[in-house]
């Protein structure tokens, strides 16, 4: 498990910090739907991040009927 979390942290890092640069990089050239888009991927990832590194797991609180509980970071990066 220990090892997991470190996979797992480095792979939405990874996610953040290119998210970042693509960003940077294509901003005067990307369209306003892309930009929001590896934005939305970006804001979920880090915030997956920021649980998976202090708590060691991701809490999940949405519950909707016949549909897995997820979180509003899962939401970010699905809509991105």
């Amino acid at each position: 498990p220990e090892a997991r979390l470190w996979v797992l942290s480095c792979a939405k890092a990874c996610a953040v910090v290119g998210g970042a640069a693509f960003l940077l990089v294509r901003h005067a050239k990307a369209s306003l739907r892309e930009l929001l888009a590896v934005s939305f991927v970006i804001a979920g990832a880090g915030g997956n991040l920021v649980d998976r590194v202090t708590r060691g797991f991701v809490v999940d609180f949405l519950r909707v009927p016949h549909w897995p509980v997820f979180n509003v970071a899962d939401v970010a990066i699905c809509v991105g």
